[in-house]
């Protein structure tokens, strides 16, 4: 018996592997009589999931909201601990869904969300972990510590992107997934992000089936985006830039005014500049992000090693991009911006 406490999940997952397209389609089936709340972490400062979420979703039943600036799975942050609980008392939703950044430790933040302030406020439900099945069969991808948390703290784990992956390799990850422990309650595979809705009231394993953290998986220098590093001031009629940086990942952000239109085509030029090692990302991109005005409208547009997936979004305030690389070396940020405006259309002045 719960109570009034909101039933919480966490859609885990790490880099690219795709818990916003899972988040959409998980809100699209939300049955008519709930409301809910969708949290969004993102490792950067200049919000894109969230306006991603919110497009074409009409039903007045979701409440959406972002915290920017770096990982939540540190819970004594200030800044994720107000922004919970403001959801909780202002929205009062039914069920609360918590998209961690794909650098954060699900293990830790599902522990803490059973916790002091939160636990008489929540009851944990499944905590729901994609993975991408090529990725999972790579035995140097599965040491990452994080990655590693990410998959031990799933009640459900789920191989996502299972239209990129070969017959082999969905095999060898059902194979390798049964083997795990702590088991799984559900092992499943989906293309797009299609999950199945039941799985959000499947139970979370309780403190005493999985002890508590006590160290981290890897040990980060976290920002806090509401003190050191200045909010990112939309609406300015030029080009905003914003670096978050951990010592492991570096994210840059930029903003452009509504009024700069970008070149499809010359937008994938960039992107497939970027993404491969070259002379201004050394180590190319691991994931560029944006929502883009070009000349049929707004776009949505991700690019990664898989190459460039596009989706038509309602009209946005402005045009705004992230990547996310490895810190060192160093970024030259203001050569990445430079070569992002070479794709912008001529302004008449």
């Amino acid at each position: 018996m719960t109570g009034q406490k909101t039933k919480t999940n966490i859609i885990a997952g790490f880099l690219g592997v795709g818990k916003t397209t899972a988040l959409r389609a998980l809100s699209e089936q939300k049955p008519r009589d709930e409301r809910w709340a969708i949290l969004v972490n993102e490792f950067g400062l200049v919000g894109i999931d969230g306006a991603t979420l919110q497009s074409g979703q009409n039903d007045s039943g979701i409440s959406y909201s972002e915290l920017p600036g770096g990982c939540i799975c540190c819970t004594s942050h200030k800044p994720f601990r107000d922004s919970v609980l403001q959801v909780l008392n202002t929205v009062k939703p039914d069920r609360l869904i918590i998209e961690p950044t794909g650098l954060a430790e699900a293990k830790r933040l599902s522990f803490d969300l059973t916790q002091e302030p939160f636990a008489g406020l929540i009851h944990m439900q499944a905590v729901i972990t994609l993975v991408d099945p090529r990725r999972f069969t790579n035995t140097g991808a599965r040491k990452h510590p994080v990655y590693e948390d990410q998959i031990a703290a799933a009640d459900v784990l789920v191989a996502n992107r299972c239209d990129l992956a070969s017959e082999e390799e969905i095999a060898e990850f059902l194979a390798t997934a049964k083997r795990l422990t702590p088991s799984k309650s559900i092992i499943a595979t989906a293309r797009m992000g299609a999950l199945d809705p039941v799985w959000l009231s499947l139970p979370h394993r309780t403190s005493g089936d999985m002890p508590a953290p006590t160290t981290p998986a890897v040990t980060q220098r976290h920002h806090d985006a509401h003190s050191d590093i200045p909010a990112p001031k939309e609406g300015e009629d030029k080009v905003s830039r914003w670096v978050n940086d951990d010592g492991h990942i570096a994210t840059c952000g930029w903003i452009f005014p509504y009024r700069e239109t970008f070149t499809k085509r010359d937008l994938e030029t960039v992107f497939n500049l970027l993404i491969n090692a070259g002379p201004i990302l050394p180590n190319g991109a691991l994931r560029i992000k944006g929502i883009f005005r070009i000349e049929e409208g707004f776009e949505l547009a991700n690019a990664d090693s898989d190459g460039i997936h596009w989706e038509a979004l309602e009209d946005q305030k402005d045009s705004r991009v992230e990547i996310i690389t490895d810190s060192q070396p160093e970024p030259n940020w203001r050569a990445l911006e430079v070569t992002f405006m070479s794709a912008t259309r001529p302004i008449p002045r």
